[in-house]
């Protein structure tokens, strides 16, 4: 079956992780996505080890299936060919601090006068207008900011920062969404438009796992102390007899009955916390402590055969090198490898792991994958595309205005 996403041209002035992430998924998809990078530097995470010849492990776990062209966009005849190759691209992604596209004169309005059709989608920390715009920031700031920091720990200690980078993700996927929402309102003729995805906006937006109750009757969520941030005993990390960690997700009242007939505590079934009801401090930490020295007993995959064997909601707490042998993963797909030549001259190449798009379709299989490219690896040929010929490709490259990583 044909990409979903074939014959859309993407134009990617990300670098790092959010833009990156995106863009990738839109590639997986079918889109051709052209990475356009600064002469001699590049995504900032080429230069980083490990690295299969001139390409980091980061850049090849985060670009596969796209091209490069180089260019510098302070050149007036860079910018230039950049606008040139806007008029034939669909989208434009960026994710340069507010107001940077603009001074380059590659922003938004730029670009629609030669491509008024173009999906424009800026990815950045707080949003292209507020108080924050022009405030600095990382993952952990946008978390922080949007009350999901506050809400990971104990109660007693200090926040706990998440293993993985929640908002650079969440503003990637809601990138590619809205990306993929403006080209079908873009074939459906409704025009193109200029998305605003800030990633602390998009972390803020799961926030509304709790609206209910603050909106309802003004509680107030604090770590540790709701369903779902550690108080309720059925919805918690325990150890097993042999060291291991095992989560549990008893919530609902059925759930909660089978977990204490499992643990043989059956004493406890009356005490299930459900919706409206609450237990004493001291009814909560008695059950957990029961559930913690039955689960003491027994190794860790004793308990999750027995607990599939009651209906348990429980899993393994996994360490990073276990994902890539978690025989669920391997069924579903989701872990793959790519050759990677160890150079452009090389005949050598080199495995390197890659995760999958995270979706399955019934008639569309994005399997096919390319590494991600070089420098400048597509300079000259998405330049030839838009009518330059070898004269004038010459003189960009005489003056710096693009590169490429042939020797023509």
């Amino acid at each position: 079956m044909q990409a979903f996403l074939e014959g859309t041209r993407v134009l990617d002035l990300t670098q790092l992780l959010p833009g990156p992430y995106a863009t990738t998924m839109l590639a997986d998809l079918g889109a051709e996505v052209i990475k356009v990078e600064r002469p001699g530097v590049g995504d900032p995470v080429r230069s980083r080890d490990p690295s299969v010849g001139d390409r980091s492990y980061t850049l090849l776990t985060r670009n596969r299936n796209k091209k490069s062209i180089a260019i510098d966009l302070k050149h007036d005849d860079g910018r230039e060919a950049f606008l040139e190759l806007a008029r034939t691209a669909d989208v434009v992604v960026e994710s340069f601090r507010p107001g940077v596209v603009d001074r380059l004169g590659i922003g938004y309005d730029d670009v629609r006068k030669v491509n008024e059709d173009i999906v424009y989608c800026s990815i950045t920390g707080y949003g292209q207008d507020g108080p924050y715009v022009s405030r600095s920031g990382h993952d952990l700031n946008y978390i922080g900011v949007a009350g999901l920091l506050g809400l990971t720990g104990e109660s007693d200690g200090q926040p706990a920062i998440p293993g993985y980078q929640v908002a650079d993700f969440s503003g990637g996927m809601y990138a590619a969404f809205a990306i993929s929402t403006a080209l079908a309102g873009v074939r459906g003729g409704a025009g193109g438009d200029h998305i605003d995805v800030s990633m602390t906006d998009a972390v803020a937006s799961f926030s509304m796992v709790y609206l209910d109750q603050f909106a309802g009757e003004g509680t107030v969520p604090r770590r540790g102390e709701t369903t779902l941030t550690g108080s309720h005993p059925g919805y918690d990390v325990y150890e097993t007899g042999d060291g291991e960690s095992i989560t549990l997700g008893a919530l609902e009242a059925h759930f909660w009955e089978n977990l204490c007939n499992a643990l043989g505590v059956p004493e406890y079934i009356d005490d299930h916390i459900g919706p409206n009801g609450e237990l004493s401090d001291d009814r909560r930490a008695e059950i957990a402590d029961a559930f913690a020295e039955r689960l003491s007993e027994r190794p860790l995959a004793e308990w999750l055969e027995r607990f599939d064997e009651y209906d348990v909601p429980a899993g393994p707490v996994h360490g990073y090198d276990d994902l890539f042998e978690e025989p669920h993963f391997e069924a579903r797909g989701l872990f793959d490898e790519i050759e990677v030549e160890e150079g452009p001259d090389s005949d050598s190449t080199t495995s390197v792991k890659q995760v999958n798009v995270p979706l399955r379709f019934e008639r569309f299989d994005p399997d096919e994958k390319t590494p991600a490219p070089y420098l400048g690896e597509h300079t000259t040929e998405l330049l030839g595309e838009l009518g330059y010929d070898d004269g004038e490709i010459d003189a960009l490259l005489e003056v710096g205005a693009v590169d490429d990583k042939t020797d023509r």
